[in-house]
C-alpha cells in the first residue's frame, strides 16, 4: 500500500498547486492499537482488543468545499466476539479561508461491517480544526456526533479525535491521531460500546501547507 502511494506521489504531485487551493490531504495508515469495550444492563463489561489498516481522503473542491472518504478494517482477536470490522465513511463539508488555523465542518454517511454481527449504518456530524504550530507541524482535532442504526436498533453519541501532522516535505508528512467513540443503545437497547483507535500513518499534503 505504501509503495503504491510512493508512486501516486510521484504522479500527481507536480499537478496538485494548480487545482488545490484548500486543505487537502490522502493519507495510508496503520492502527497499532484498537479497542472496544462493551456493557449492558446486568452483564458485565467486555473488552477486546486488536489492530489494522486504512486509507482517507480529505480532497478540495476549489477555496472552500471538500468531500472525504475513509475505509478502516480493525482486526479483534481475544473474545469469542472476534473478528474484523470494516467501517466505510464518506461525506463532505466546508472549511474557513486558508490561514494558520482553520475551522471546517462537515457531514458523513457510517456504515460499520462487522464479521460476527450485524452491519450498523447512519451519519456523523463533525467540527474540526487545524492549526500550524510552527512550519512543518500541524495539529489537528474534532468533535462530532454519531447515530447509527441495525436492525431497528439506534446507537449515538459523541466522537472525538485529536493529532498531528509533520510535514517533511511540501507533500509527505507523518501523522498519529487518536479517535474515540461513545455509542449507548436507545430504547430496547441499553448497550455502551466504547470504540478507541490509534492511528499512524504517512500523508500525501494536497492543498496549501507551510514549506519546512
Amino acid at each position: 500500500m505504501l509503495r503504491r502511494l510512493g508512486v501516486l506521489v510521484g504522479l500527481i504531485a507536480p499537478a496538485l498547486p494548480a487545482w488545490s487551493a484548500a486543505d487537502g490531504f490522502v493519507d495510508a495508515y496503520y492502527v497499532p492499537s484498537a479497542q472496544i469495550k462493551e456493557s449492558s444492563p446486568g452483564f458485565p463489561e467486555e473488552s477486546v482488543s486488536g489492530d489494522g489498516v486504512g486509507v482517507h481522503a480529505t480532497v478540495p473542491l476549489g477555496q472552500l468545499f471538500f468531500v472525504n472518504g475513509e475505509f478502516q478494517h480493525n482486526n479483534y482477536s481475544d473474545s469469542n466476539s472476534s473478528g474484523h470490522i470494516n467501517e466505510y465513511r464518506a461525506g463532505g463539508g466546508i472549511e474557513s479561508s486558508p490561514d494558520k488555523a482553520r475551522a471546517a465542518v462537515y457531514g458523513e454517511y457510517i456504515r460499520l461491517d462487522p464479521e460476527k454481527a450485524d452491519s450498523a449504518d447512519g451519519f456523523g456530524l463533525h467540527a474540526r480544526v487545524t492549526f500550524d504550530v510552527i512550519p512543518p507541524l500541524n495539529l489537528f482535532g474534532e468533535v462530532g456526533y454519531v447515530r447509527l442504526t441495525a436492525n431497528g436498533d439506534t446507537i449515538d453519541g459523541p466522537e472525538f479525535l485529536i493529532g498531528g501532522a509533520f510535514s517533511f516535505t511540501k507533500y509527505i508528512a507523518a501523522f498519529a491521531d487518536y479517535r474515540i467513540s461513545h455509542l449507548d443503545g436507545n430504547g430496547e437497547n441499553e448497550s455502551k460500546d466504547r470504540l478507541y483507535d490509534v492511528r499512524v500513518g504517512v500523508r500525501l499534503n494536497l492543498g496549501p501547507v507551510m514549506s519546512p
